[in-house]
């Protein structure tokens, strides 16, 4: 599997006009122990396409949970998550505070910090810069 691989990336490089293995670099992970952190990490990746300039509105962007959690699409491979369930007790609220959460953008502070904590792949320890999903989305 390992020649398979080294081969096949070889390839894959010189049509690409890259170097390097496919996940040199690329990968980072980090701890979401928190239902603030969660959304806060939600709203970064929903908003990905918007910042990339592939989209203009997260639910533009194909593969967006936006869609399902802001507009009702359906979604088979989706499973809210509580903490998107506790925003509110009914869905069509729910729905709308999660899009206005998301519309909100990510605060300059919030995204240094989730990007800090996903380049040293540790958990996040200090405290969001921007709002709390929670009282946002519940109008407090």
């Amino acid at each position: 599997m390992q020649a398979a691989n080294r081969s096949y990336v070889r390839r894959v490089n010189e049509r690409e006009g890259r170097t390097g293995t496919f996940w040199e670099g690329r990968f980072h992970s980090t701890l979401v122990d928190t239902d603030q952190y969660l959304l806060a990490c939600q709203r970064y990746i929903e908003l990905n396409p918007v910042r990339a300039r592939m989209v203009a509105h997260p639910g533009d962007y194909r593969w967006s949970i936006y869609r399902a959690n802001a507009q009702g699409r359906a979604n088979a491979l989706l499973v809210p998550h509580s903490a998107f369930e506790l925003i509110a007790l009914d869905l069509d609220e729910r729905r709308r505070r999660y899009a206005e959460f998301i519309e909100q953008g990510i605060p300059a502070g919030d995204l240094a910090v989730i990007r800090g904590a996903l380049q040293s792949q540790r958990r996040l320890s200090e405290r969001l810069a921007g709002s709390d999903p929670f009282r946002v989305a519940k109008g407090i």
